[in-house]
């Protein structure tokens, strides 16, 4: 053969051609999606809602929202003990209505929780270490 491409090979290069734009246009895609929608999460603990006793132990509401399609809002209570950077998870929750939670300290060692009405609650720890924690809430349907 003169320099003549079979069809077979010519089959090939066509679906090697075809496979490689099938990827840059997925490739392409997945890139517009996260510019558009960036995946990403804002979270701390609430200052507004959140108390210290003297000994510098923290307790108050950690939010974290994620969003990517949409946005994912978690709620949760945790305890900062003082001097160290982490948070103990103490109670995970739907969000609270009519500006809850408060939080307060009846003593060094008891910490109080209310949060108000919310439509659900799991992971609830009622101790840490030598700190008690009471909590106050009122279950409610979540709205249709």
């Amino acid at each position: 053969m003169n320099g003549a491409v079979s069809p077979r090979s010519a089959l090939k290069k066509i679906t090697l051609f075809v496979i490689v734009i099938v990827l840059i246009v997925l490739v392409g895609a997945v890139l517009l999606v996260r510019l558009l929608f960036p995946d990403g999460c804002d979270h701390g603990m609430a200052e507004s809602d959140s108390a210290s006793n003297a000994r510098g132990d923290k307790v108050g509401e950690y939010i974290e929202a994620c969003t990517g399609f949409g946005t994912v809002v978690d709620y949760s209570i945790v305890l900062q003990p003082q001097g160290e950077n982490r948070n103990i998870t103490l109670l995970r929750h739907g969000e609270t209505k009519d500006s809850y939670p408060k939080v307060r300290w009846i003593d060094d060692n008891t910490v109080s929780v209310d949060l108000g009405k919310v439509d659900w609650v799991s992971s609830r720890r009622d101790k840490f270490g030598d700190i008690r924690i009471v909590y106050a809430y009122t279950l409610v349907s979540p709205p249709p």
